[in-house]
């Protein structure tokens, strides 16, 4: 091999190991907490909930502390 190769083959390596030591050090998402959809119906009644996405289904959101959630619509309660 070329000395060039080497060069560039060598700071791959050292980007690689920083980009690992960034990632294991960095701040830690918080994973999010997942409950049923009948918990997601008592917090909205009760005014814990600030926001809510609803994909397919797929129910995210945020609670009024900043925690995230997710949970699952029921299929039984699509509507058509």
């Amino acid at each position: 091999m070329n000395d060039t190769v080497k060069t560039i083959l060598l700071w791959m390596v050292i980007g690689v190991i920083l980009v690992s030591v960034f990632n294991n050090f960095g701040p830690k998402r918080e994973a999010d907490t997942k409950i049923s959809y009948t918990a997601l119906l008592n917090e909205i009644k009760d005014g814990n909930v600030a926001s809510v996405t609803i994909t397919d289904q797929d129910v995210t959101g945020y609670m009024a502390n900043h925690k995230t959630f997710t949970t699952t619509y029921p299929c039984d309660k699509m509507i058509s």
